[in-house]
């Protein structure tokens, strides 16, 4: 019987520390992902057509991260207090359709031909930095 009750408290304290938000000092920080991002997209803008496959593959790796992040931040603002979880609600509607357009414009230069790259590239560039920067000013209304 006491290994039984043993077993199941060992269980809940796993389970807690598997759920649990990272410690601040283990999260990554706004300036590493804002240079990370930077990177990314540097790399993305200087990719020809002929290398459309990584620049796709650059692209899905900032539009995954992002959704993780946003995640992160709705589950965040939905333990914070009524008034900063309603700006907080508000501010993922404008995330998620701006994310929605960031896809949009990451399929389309997946579709991209050679005489549209650099337009439809621009296009994807421009929208995901729209998004980052809607995401950094949600992250600061929620931890003002």
């Amino acid at each position: 019987m006491l290994q039984t009750i043993r077993a199941g408290l060992c269980a809940i304290v796993f389970a807690a520390a598997l759920t649990a938000p990272l410690p601040l000092a283990a999260q990554t920080s706004a300036s590493d992902v804002k240079q990370k991002t930077s990177a990314a997209l540097s790399a993305i803008g200087s990719y020809t057509v002929d290398k459309k496959d990584q620049a796709m593959a650059e692209g899905k790796k900032l539009v995954a991260d992002m959704d993780r992040r946003m995640k992160e931040l709705e589950t965040q603002a939905a333990q914070s207090n009524a008034e900063t979880k309603a700006a907080a609600q508000q501010a993922m509607v404008e995330l998620k359709q701006k994310h929605a357009k960031a896809s949009q414009k990451l399929s389309d230069l997946g579709n991209a031909t050679s005489a549209s790259w650099d337009s439809v590239k621009s296009g994807f560039t421009d929208a995901y930095k729209d998004l980052a920067d809607s995401f950094e000013k949600a992250a600061s209304k929620l931890h003002q």
